[in-house]
């Protein structure tokens, strides 16, 4: 490789990239500092052009995180399976009866005011409503949302061990009937989708 004394300019006459090349080259053999400063010039490059890829993509999952934090959905129905029917505990209160599942990001709650005919004394477990994506966001991991409810009248004790909203939609729930032919269920449940 040539030097800068060694150079021939008169042979790159007329042809400019060939002269820059020349020159660099002979500047890299020359002071071998031009050199490694290029090198390092370009590797610190790479490293601000990884950090700022990395940032992009935490902007990003931070705004993604931020719109499903603060997005919130609202579900009623009156139609159950296994049994359970809409429960009007009051006439003068309308579109409280029934199942309302409200969702503020990951945090979901479930009003229920429901009841189930013909049970036996003893403990249970049924899924009382199968929602849909289309219904309310499914969320990603079982939600716990703990016991509620006990519900006390003349000859009727009923308790909520459990609700749980599963993965696949189903709302899943475990009572205890005490006493009585009816399971009644009436509370709010609360509980956050982990996942």
């Amino acid at each position: 490789m040539p030097t800068i004394d060694s150079l021939d300019l008169a042979s790159l006459v007329n042809n400019p990239q060939s002269i820059a090349e020349a020159l660099e080259d002979a500047l890299e053999t020359t002071d071998g500092n031009i050199g490694t400063l290029k090198s390092s010039a370009q590797t610190k490059k790479d490293d601000i052009d990884d950090l700022y890829d990395a940032a992009l993509i935490a902007k990003n999952n931070i705004d993604a995180l931020y719109t499903s934090s603060t997005s919130t959905e609202n579900y009623h129905t009156t139609s159950f399976d296994d049994s359970w029917v809409y429960w009007n505990i009051a006439s003068n209160v309308t579109g409280e009866g029934g199942m309302r599942i409200q969702r503020y990001g990951k945090l979901y709650v479930i009003h229920l005011a429901i009841s189930k005919p013909n049970m036996a004394i003893a403990q249970a477990s049924s899924t009382i409503k199968t929602v849909s994506n289309s219904d309310v966001t499914l969320p990603s991991q079982l939600v716990m949302m703990g016991p509620s409810n006990s519900f006390f009248a003349s000859s009727e004790v009923d308790k909520v061990t459990s609700l749980q909203f599963d993965t696949n939609g189903d709302i899943n729930i475990y009572t205890f009937n005490q006493t009585g032919s009816t399971m009644h269920v009436i509370g709010q449940f609360v509980g956050i989708d982990q996942g």
